[in-house]
């Protein structure tokens, strides 16, 4: 670790928390992995590309938080690899997952290819997922639906739908009536962003086919964007948050 670094602490994205920690930390560089879309409002400087010594080396941080996708292990791998290198510390943001509420027809898949085991042929099915699933979703012998925030990018053979949040169990559940939906098929990410959907399937008596998370990286984890600044605090001695 640097002895007098230039910024308290880079943040790599791709989950909403790390918004939320670029709006505490004024002046924090932000990496997003490509492909994310970057918000017109982000609180700072934000660049996408990937994560890297490089690039984490030219951030001048002392210390990194990481608040990539909970399903991101990609970015997560990259982004702790690049602390090491450097003898940064490092914390990671996880968001605790969803647990089954009473009512909820959860069915798990261990991953999106485990998704044809669970999920019968003839479904109609609504996915809530990433693009990285459209493989093992079009080997389902089943209609599937999944919608596309910002536009309707061509999905051979799955229905898509252009939408943007915020969305709610209302407006949800309605989406399912109309399409016929008795599948949802969500990625345990936790968080509040797909929880109206899980509300209007359970309201409906839909089957959820529940695709599990990831390993827990190693090193430390921060389940919130507090618990992060309280650690921040903590490692740079700085009175971030």
């Amino acid at each position: 670790m640097k002895d007098s670094p230039s910024t308290p602490v880079a943040i790599v994205g791709g989950a909403g928390e790390a918004r939320r920690l670029a709006a505490a930390c004024p002046g924090a560089p932000v990496r997003l992995p490509d492909g994310e879309r970057v918000p017109r409002r982000w609180p700072g400087a934000v660049s996408v590309g990937p994560v890297t010594a490089e690039w984490l080396a030219g951030t001048g941080a002392g210390a990194l938080v990481i608040a990539a996708h909970p399903f991101d292990t990609a970015t997560a791998a990259s982004a702790r690899l690049a602390a090491r290198t450097l003898a940064i510390p490092f914390v990671t943001i996880l968001r605790p997952p969803w647990r089954r509420r009473p009512g909820e027809r959860w069915h798990r898949a261990a991953h999106a290819d485990d998704l044809a085991r669970v999920i019968p042929p003839g479904g109609r099915v609504f996915a809530a997922t990433g693009r990285e699933d459209l493989a093992a979703l079009r080997r389902l012998r089943a209609e599937v639906h999944l919608r596309q925030i910002g536009g309707a990018d061509p999905a051979p053979g799955i229905r898509v739908h252009p939408g943007a949040p915020p969305f709610t169990p209302a407006g949800e559940a309605a989406l399912f009536r109309r399409l016929g939906i008795d599948w949802l098929v969500l990625r345990n990410a936790g968080g509040a962003g797909a929880r109206p959907k899980l509300d209007a399937a359970r309201g409906l008596g839909l089957n959820v086919a529940m695709i599990e998370r990831p390993p827990r990286p190693s090193g430390p984890v921060a389940g919130t964007v507090e618990e992060a600044l309280k650690w921040l605090r903590h490692t740079t001695r700085s009175p971030v948050g």
